[in-house]
């Protein structure tokens, strides 16, 4: 019975591929400073939208598993010193649609909190990227919205940290905005997304599954009485 089970557990559990990268952009693009650089010095608190084009994504349930950046230019720059939250949702937002006067209403329903991190000093050169909790995404429910909430103060200068990014490029697969100076249609950081599929059980399984609860049962339910009546 238990080897049983152990066989259906593991039938139904449906084996997640392998992490496939879903690439925004052009690695070796222009740069962009915002938002872990640019222009509002003295603030202590920036918020950063990005909205990515659901129809990049493969078709079905997904597990967003980390984040990417990108810094291929050589700039000896250093990160806006202070925590960076990132946060992942479903929007009804169309790219080069984002509410720049309202960015709570650019956010989904399924908002949720990835990681957060405390950056500071000179930037890494190559690929940066972010891993936290998983974000389960159906691109057929709406686009893809990244926030990233700045908290600190950094003195002057202004401008630092320049990652790749598609500067007025992006077209219809990516848009951006935040709340220093106004929006930006079709710029936006170079990014990738890890994502594979969602691990969800497979109707027949959970019929087979089923009745092996319901024949398990009567068995147990056997074996008692069977004690029962020796006794």
């Amino acid at each position: 019975m238990r080897k049983l089970m152990a066989c259906l557990v593991a039938l139904v559990a449906t084996s997640a591929a392998n992490a496939a990268p879903i690439l925004f952009g052009t690695i070796g693009s222009s740069g962009n400073s915002y938002p872990f650089g640019g222009g509002d010095t003295g603030a202590t608190s920036t918020r950063y939208q990005q909205v990515y084009n659901a129809a990049n994504f493969p078709t079905g349930l997904q597990s967003i598993t980390s984040i990417s950046f990108f810094n291929s230019a050589n700039n000896a720059e250093a990160y806006r010193t202070g925590t960076y939250s990132f946060y992942l949702s479903t929007t009804s937002a169309a790219v080069n649609g984002l509410n720049t006067i309202n960015l709570n209403a650019n956010l989904g329903a399924d908002n949720q909190f990835i990681t957060s991190a405390n950056l500071s000093g000179a930037m890494p050169l190559g690929t940066i990227t972010y891993t936290g909790a998983p974000f389960l995404y159906d691109p057929s429910a709406g686009n893809l919205l990244l926030e990233i909430v700045y908290t600190g103060v950094e003195p002057s200068p202004p401008y630092r940290g320049f990652f790749d990014a598609m500067n007025g490029s992006f077209g219809s697969n990516s848009s951006r905005a935040h709340n220093y100076g106004t929006i930006f249609n079709s710029w936006g950081l170079v990014t990738q997304f890890n994502v594979e599929p969602a691990a969800v059980p497979e109707p027949i399984s959970l019929v087979v599954f089923g009745g092996l609860i319901v024949g398990g049962g009567v068995v147990a339910r056997k074996r008692l009485l069977a004690k029962k009546a020796v006794a």
